[in-house]
């Protein structure tokens, strides 16, 4: 067996820490982190099905996010959970070109502005009951309403918001 003097622990929290400074393209996932033996196989494999109609699936896929798998995940020596076969939101955006030429707004600057809005930076780290935990500061986008409201430029006393130049749609996939 290979034995380092490596903290993978303090190793872990620093590429954690170096992935959030880097822009993650369009459509790709955000990378997870986990410390592999290669004697490692899935211990626990768990099937969930709705049976009450009174819960939608995205309130059930809430619910077991929140509770599961924050529970799974606090426990020590589980390496990774994971979710499959849940709906996701995707938040859609059409723009308006006369609007956003009637405002004066570069369309290429709509994604950086989200973008800007949508970060989060480490603050170091907590030690509770025996555990680190990491701790992040900043802002994120939670709702297509919130993105709405997100403004893009003040003219004068004018305040001109994502939604007075684009539709803002969320849709569900598969």
């Amino acid at each position: 067996r290979f034995h380092s003097s490596i903290d993978y622990i303090e190793t872990i929290s620093n590429i954690r820490d170096k992935l959030e400074t880097v822009s993650i393209p369009e459509g790709a996932a955000k990378p997870k982190i986990i410390r592999f033996q290669a004697n490692t196989e899935p211990l626990l494999r768990y099937a969930i099905v709705k049976t009450n109609q009174s819960i939608s699936e995205l309130e059930l896929q809430k619910l077991i996010q929140e509770t599961l798998i924050r529970s799974l995940e606090s426990v020590e020596g589980v390496a990774l959970t994971t979710l499959l076969g849940a709906q996701q939101k995707q938040v859609q955006i059409e723009v308006d070109p006369i609007a956003i030429q009637t405002y004066e707004i570069n369309l290429s600057s709509i994604p950086e502005i989200i973008q800007g809005r949508n970060k989060s930076y480490p603050a170091g780290e907590i030690q509770f009951d025996g555990k680190k935990i990491s701790v992040r500061f900043g802002q994120g986008i939670r709702s297509a309403e919130e993105l709405s409201e997100l403004i893009l430029k003040r003219d004068g006393a004018k305040t001109i918001k994502l939604k007075d130049v684009a539709q803002i749609h969320s849709k569900i996939i598969k």
